[in-house]
């Protein structure tokens, strides 16, 4: 099962996530933030995450200059679209980097069958996040159960996921692709949990 580890600022923390099994380290990009980076933090952060684990860039509408510089600048191999980006902006920017990998997250809303049409056939993977104005972040969970029955399970659930929780996540719904955490594995905004990161990596394992 695919596990990010998301919101990282500190090289430290970087360094323990790494030690387990993860197969993404995520950055946030968007400005309004608690755990923002910006491009300078981001070449700096991304450096010291190994090639053989997914080094993952999250961005809300930003704008195809933004995106050009953090391809072409940092150590980032995806690109996940957290905001309301078109499908054909999306198609441009794997067209001139085919070998970028491109998440969307989408909100577990009345919308969400129609978006996992429209975008699932754009994107390498899609994640499934607590509905929010603030394109994320929330740390609160959503009902899992819209889960049963979708079209496709090559999805990454967010959104609230942490050490409390995890478990009743991937054993009520073993064909989930992965999961996506942030908040639960931190201590503070930003400052991650180490144990936290440790039991979470183990029950991904199924122990």
């Amino acid at each position: 099962m695919y596990l990010k580890f998301c919101g990282f600022t500190q090289e430290a923390d970087i360094q323990e996530a790494v030690q387990h099994n993860i197969q993404a380290v995520g950055f946030i990009t968007y400005p309004k933030s608690a755990r923002y980076v910006d491009l300078a933090q981001l070449q700096k952060l991304s450096a010291h995450v190994p090639e053989t684990i997914d080094r993952v860039a999250v961005t809300v509408n930003a704008t195809m200059a933004q995106l050009e510089a953090i391809i072409e600048q940092t150590a980032i191999n995806t690109i996940q679209f957290h905001g309301t980006e078109s499908i054909d902006m999306i198609a441009t920017v794997k067209a001139r980097h085919p070998d970028m990998q491109l998440f969307k997250a989408i909100p577990a809303d009345e919308k969400l069958q129609d978006n996992i049409r429209q975008y699932k056939g754009v994107v390498d993977r899609l994640l499934i996040d607590t509905p929010s104005s603030a394109f994320g972040g929330t740390g609160e969970v959503f009902d899992w159960r819209v889960l049963d029955g979708l079209s496709t399970s090559n999805y990454l659930v967010a959104g609230g996921v942490n050490s409390e929780n995890v478990r009743q996540l991937v054993q009520n719904h073993p064909n989930i692709a992965g999961i996506d955490i942030a908040s639960g594995i931190e201590k503070a905004k930003g400052q991650k949990d180490y144990d936290k990161m440790a039991y979470i990596a183990k029950v991904l394992k199924g122990e």
